[in-house]
């Protein structure tokens, strides 16, 4: 059960459960704090029953630019900086210049990281792509545990027929294969130490939900 309010500068969303009994903040279970305004952004998270499921989000303005076109001026855009918790852990978010996610500060002083790059398909179309994906110690740290993404466009050349995940030993890695029409999964290969550990086939209805998944090896 949900219930608005609104303030001049604010903006509260309400949230009732089985829990809102023991709440502190009106009857409420969770309150949720707006921006006023045509976009308003989520600036809290507060709970009614324990402090330590509140969430505050603060925001910076960041100038981007098209990853595509040197011609396009840049343009000013809310990003979320940061979100902390009721405990006081906080995770932190730095974006390149094309507002790309490039990095995840986590509360304890580790780091998710994030490359991209820009690939053109037969057809001209060009989409963004994640390259790799590290877990670090550190921001700092320059090795960490990285996964790397590669894809092969073939069919029609408007869309991505392979995938693969490479793990961070190099030899483990998992190969998605799509419809070269729909673009729709067919099946997934996964590998260790180069050798074929499973594989399954996908097999989709009409209505484009996921029929069934078939191991050829399955009895």
């Amino acid at each position: 059960m949900g219930s608005p309010r609104d303030s001049t500068h604010e903006v509260f969303f309400s949230i009732s459960d089985a829990r809102s009994v023991y709440s502190s903040i009106e009857g409420a279970t969770y309150r949720f704090q707006y921006e006023a305004g045509n976009s308003p952004r989520l600036l809290a998270v507060i709970s009614g029953v324990n402090a330590k499921e509140n969430y505050s989000f603060t925001y910076f303005e960041l100038q981007i630019e098209s990853p595509f076109s040197d011609a396009a001026e840049p343009k000013p855009v809310q990003s979320l900086a940061s979100i902390t918790d009721g405990a006081g852990h906080q995770h932190s978010f730095a974006y390149n210049s094309y507002s790309e996610l490039e990095e995840v500060q986590l509360p304890f002083g580790a780091a998710l990281a994030w490359q991209y790059k820009t690939a053109t398909f037969a057809n001209g179309n060009a989409v963004r792509e994640v390259v790799t994906r590290s877990l670090r110690a550190s921001s700092e740290d320059t090795t960490g545990l990285t996964h790397a993404f590669q894809r092969a466009a073939g069919g029609n050349g408007q869309i991505n027929t392979s995938a693969t995940v490479i793990a961070p030993n190099g030899t483990s890695r998992r190969v998605w294969s799509f419809s070269p029409d729909t673009g729709l999964a067919q099946s997934l290969q996964e590998y260790g130490s180069g050798k074929l550990l499973r594989q399954l086939s996908f097999v989709w209805s009409m209505c484009l939900s996921l029929g069934r998944a078939r191991s050829p090896h399955a009895r």
